[in-house]
């Protein structure tokens, strides 16, 4: 299964991937992240671990998490190893020709264990739906940070000319 979800926003991409590699700010950004625990000292980094906490489906989950790949500012990749279907999380932000940036989320699972083969074909039209609206919702959590965020910067700006 794969799911591909979009935003525009009024923001520089190197502005917008600050605000989506803050992981640890997540909690405060995406309303279904309830907590994230970093797992590996030091920065952010392929290879770091992280257990984070979320409604998902309207129930609390923990899942630790591996950050796959990071090449700033335009990839953010997570990947998950669960005994039954390993998923990533991809994050990309491209720059828009005239200004701003589009943001994508891009969620992909693959079974992992006979029986998760088995029940894929039977789960993923269900699960899709409902993951996708999921999906959507933290699309716009981070765009809206990342609105704010520039709308700050902005304010700040304006006060350093003009002061």
């Amino acid at each position: 299964m794969q799911i591909n979800l979009a935003k525009t926003v009024a923001a520089q991409p190197a502005a917008a991937f600050a605000t989506i590699s803050n992981i640890t700010d997540w909690p405060q950004i995406i309303n279904s992240i309830t907590s994230v625990e970093l797992l590996t000292p030091g920065p952010i980094r392929a290879g770091t671990r992280l257990r984070e906490g979320r409604i998902m489906f309207g129930r609390e989950t923990t899942q630790e998490l591996e950050v796959a790949t990071i090449d700033r500012p335009h990839r953010l990749r997570l990947f998950i190893a669960d005994p039954d279907l390993h998923y990533e999380l991809d994050h990309l932000v491209d720059g828009i020709y005239g200004g701003g940036c589009r943001i994508m989320l891009i969620f992909r699972s693959r079974p992992a264990t006979a029986a998760g083969r088995g029940l894929h074909p039977f789960i993923t039209p269900v699960a899709e739906i409902t993951l996708r609206d999921e999906l959507e919702r933290d699309l716009s959590d981070l765009a809206s940070s990342i609105a704010v965020e520039g709308s700050n910067r902005a304010e700040e700006k304006a006060e350093t000319d003009g002061g």
